[in-house]
């Protein structure tokens, strides 16, 4: 619970929270915990706008989550650091992040992309320049998912910008 509250308050603008936690648990967190624990810690320099820390870190976040036997958590690190690349500008670093991450990607029952996978992918539209094709992933998502439903209303959320930017009919 400490783990989901603490999420939530970096949501909140509480960085801290994070922070506090991490200590707490890092030292005796069993292996995939301490990556899950690392990667929110860059969150939260992320929030605080240490955006070359945050770069200097993924080589050896990379490297540690190569051993890491769990999918789901190489996925959603790779999904977070290819947004991070977009953002930043670095096209070829979020489009290899992208694309290991869409393999480690479960699809939707109806085989659709996961609105992670489809933010990220927008992300980095917008990054080589093609706001139209962004509009288009977001359209798509939106449509699959929607803006207000389960896990996809906490991303949607985090990434507002998006879909009030690039799909009018959202505002």
């Amino acid at each position: 619970a400490s783990f989901l509250s603490s999420e939530v308050r970096l949501d909140q603008g509480d960085s801290d929270a994070l922070d506090r936690l991490a200590e707490r648990l890092g030292p005796t967190a069993e292996p995939n915990l301490r990556l899950v624990l690392e990667g929110l810690q860059l969150s939260s320099r992320w929030v605080r706008g240490d955006v070359d820390g945050v770069m200097a870190a993924f080589p050896a976040m990379e490297e540690a989550l190569s051993g890491v036997g769990s999918a789901y958590i190489q996925h959603v690190a790779l999904v977070g650091r290819a947004n991070v690349c977009a953002i930043v500008g670095d096209v070829a670093g979020a489009r290899w992040r992208l694309a290991e991450a869409s393999e480690l990607s479960p699809t939707t029952p109806a085989g659709d992309r996961p609105v992670d996978i489809a933010i990220a992918l927008a992300q980095l539209r917008l990054a080589e320049g093609d706001a139209d094709a962004a509009a288009v992933v977001v359209r798509e998502a939106i449509a699959s998912h929607g803006l207000d439903q389960g896990m996809a209303r906490r991303m949607w959320r985090q990434n507002l910008g998006l879909s009030y930017v690039l799909v009018a009919e959202t505002r």
